[in-house]
């Protein structure tokens, strides 16, 4: 639980930007239709729900969408990467000077305790709002029982005070007695309105979203001005559609029903929701120019696509040039020194030593990384848990015959961290001199990974006996595999 508790943790604080950004737009649409404002809610629905983040040379996001790393817990100095140094270095000292340092004979690790208790607190939280939902829910279905049918979707009942639309798959109205027929028409028109667009299945939507990040208040902000985008924009488009000024009767039934309201958990209330903006919107609504609405629209899109991805620089033709000249050069110069060294073989009373530039280290995928990492992590985890088939099945030469079992062995360790480490040095020394040499291995079947472990406790086993008690910092560990389609396999560790 705690795996996905970082990982909604990670998708808030990237929404947090998102919706930052959306209400800085809304200041500069102030003017233009409210659909355009409405529209821009999207963009963080999106960033809410999709559980992938992509990159995009147009992104204004920070690049780094994990945040709060996966394997905080396990850090000696736990910290964040949001990408803004200014955040970053204030919420990084709030952490070491609060959290109190890990107690290894204890085996606690307090990150560790933080975590899991937030992820406990946050599926209450989701549970209250949930709980919340339902019984409101059915207090409304109660309440329209005894409601009966007018025309098609609209039903009229007098256990309510003001006009909504229910339903998911076959949305109807329902409205209260005694309206007038001007006020029941401009009703239908609106609630129809929200029909047409969907709005029965957003706004909820929306809801459940906000249940899932109610720890984050800036998606609390978001979800009320999101609200209130969908119902201006669902009076404007009210008024627009009239072939008559009703500007007026329009707002005076809006707040003839503000009045009434009931109280009631209803998703889209006709006039239960910022009836003063909506009333001061409406009376002042004249339809917009062209180049209002042509600007509005490009800002959106702007807005759309940018806040969609996470920023990635774009390589350039130069760069492209610069590596395909130095790549030229450096064969040339190796041409150069092999022939000179031939030369200088019969003369000299020194042997030379020809120096073959190294190929270049290939990177490897999200994917690629993640697979890797899980292998090291199952081999601390059945390394602490004495478990010896897992233990040997994550290494490349399996279990030795006259190996003893790790439950005889008396070595208690505590792992802290496991970090991809992409420029180590020792990927391309084990390809070069290392196991790789003898056995072939190709670079891009190289990984390395920094890891931070403690022993606790040392015993006289073959295996205990062979560790020191205390910290193993920047500890690497080596993993291969035999082609990419393989798994990975620790083959080496060591400094």
């Amino acid at each position: 639980m705690s795996v996905l508790f970082i990982f909604v943790l990670n998708m808030s604080i990237t929404a947090s930007f998102v919706a930052v950004a959306i209400m800085l737009v809304r200041l500069f649409l102030k003017k233009s239709p409210k659909i355009f404002s409405y529209a821009l809610w999207g963009v963080l629905l999106f960033r809410l729900i999709c559980p992938v983040s992509f990159d995009s040379i147009f992104g204004l996001l920070p690049a780094n969408s994990d945040s709060i790393p996966q394997d905080i817990i396990y850090h000696q100095n736990p910290a964040i990467s949001s990408g803004i140094s200014m955040i970053d270095s204030a919420v990084n000292q709030t952490i070491q000077n609060s959290l109190p340092p890990v107690q290894p004979e204890t085996s606690i690790n307090p990150m560790g305790v933080i975590i899991d208790a937030g992820a406990n607190i946050w599926l209450f939280g989701i549970a209250v709002m949930l709980c919340y939902v339902i019984c409101s829910y059915i207090k409304v279905k109660r309440c329209l029982s005894t409601a009966t049918i007018v025309e098609k979707n609209i039903f009229e009942t007098d256990r309510i005070k003001t006009p909504f639309v229910m339903g998911f798959i076959k949305p109807r109205i329902y409205i209260c007695a005694g309206l007038s027929e001007a006020e029941l028409d401009y009703i239908i028109c609106h609630e129809q309105t929200h029909i047409r667009r969907r709005d029965y299945l957003i706004k909820p939507l929306s809801f459940l979203v906000l249940a899932v990040h109610w720890f984050n208040p800036l998606i609390w902000i978001s979800y009320f001005l999101m609200a209130k985008d969908l119902e201006l924009s669902c009076d404007e488009s009210v008024i627009k559609r009239s072939t008559k000024d009703i500007r007026a009767g329009y707002s005076e039934a809006l707040l003839a029903l503000s009045i009434r309201r009931s109280g009631l958990f209803s998703p889209l209330a006709f006039g239960e929701s910022n009836v003063k903006a909506r009333v001061k919107n409406a009376l002042n609504y004249k339809k917009p120019a062209f180049w209002v609405s042509l600007v509005a629209f490009a800002a959106v899109v702007i807005a759309v696509i940018g806040l969609s991805g996470n920023h990635k620089a774009a390589s350039t033709q130069a760069d492209i040039t610069d590596i395909e000249e130095a790549g030229e050069i450096s064969n040339e110069a190796l041409t150069e020194t092999a022939a000179a060294s031939l030369d200088d073989l019969g003369s000299s009373t020194e042997s030379t030593t020809v120096e073959y530039p190294s190929e270049a280290m290939s990177e490897f995928t999200e994917e690629e990384v993640a697979d890797a990492r899980r292998v090291v992590e199952e081999y601390y985890r059945a390394w602490i848990a004495k478990e010896d088939d897992a233990f040997w099945e994550t290494q490349v030469y399996g279990k030795p015959e006259n190996a003893t079992s790790l439950a005889t062995e008396d070595i208690d360790i505590a792992l802290h961290s496991v970090t991809y480490d992409s420029q180590s040095d020792m990927r391309r020394s084990y390809v070069e001199s290392g196991g790789g040499r003898e056995n072939n291995t190709p670079i891009e079947n190289v990984i390395v990974f920094k890891t931070s472990f403690e022993v606790l406790n040392t015993g006289e086993g073959e295996y205990g006996g062979s560790w020191s008690k205390g910290l193993y910092p920047d500890w690497s560990v080596i993993l291969t595999r035999s082609d990419k389609n393989a798994a990975w396999l620790i083959a080496s560790q060591g400094y």
